[in-house]
C-alpha cells in the first residue's frame, strides 16, 4: 500500500458484491499516518498504530460512492444533509460545514497541497 505496511484496505461493491453491503468498506483513503474510511452513512479516521486507533467518527448523508478526501491537515466528506460538505481540521478537530449544493454530492477531490476542495452534484 504505502511502501512497507502490515495493513490491508478492503474496498468492495459492484453489481454482485462478495460481501454484504453492511460489512464492506465503501471507500478508504490512506496516508503514511492515517486511514480515512467511508461507509454508507459515516466516515471514520484512524491513526496507524498497532492496532489502528480510531481518532474520530462522523455521520454523513447517504454516501453510496464513498466520497471522502484525506489531506495532510484536513479531511473532507459529505455533511449530514445532502449537498453539504463537512471539513475537519485533523490537528484541532475544528469542523466547518459548507452548504455547497442543493442536491447530493457526486464527486469530491482535494488539491495535492490541501488548499482547494472541488465538488460536483447531480444537478
Amino acid at each position: 500500500m504505502l511502501g512497507r505496511a502490515n495493513y490491508v484496505a478492503l474496498v468492495g461493491g459492484g453489481k454482485n458484491p462478495k460481501f454484504p453491503t453492511n460489512k464492506v468498506v465503501v471507500q478508504a483513503r490512506l496516508s503514511r499516518s492515517q486511514i480515512l474510511v467511508a461507509l454508507l452513512n459515516s466516515v471514520s479516521l484512524y491513526a496507524f498504530s498497532s492496532p489502528p486507533k480510531k481518532v474520530s467518527s462522523f455521520e454523513t448523508a447517504d454516501n453510496p460512492s464513498g466520497l471522502c478526501c484525506l489531506g495532510a491537515k484536513i479531511v473532507a466528506f459529505p455533511g449530514r444533509t445532502p449537498g453539504q460538505v463537512q471539513i475537519v481540521e485533523i490537528g484541532t478537530g475544528n469542523v466547518s460545514i459548507i452548504p455547497a449544493h442543493s442536491s447530493p454530492l457526486k464527486a469530491m477531490t482535494l488539491s495535492p497541497n490541501g488548499e482547494i476542495l472541488a465538488t460536483a452534484s447531480e444537478i
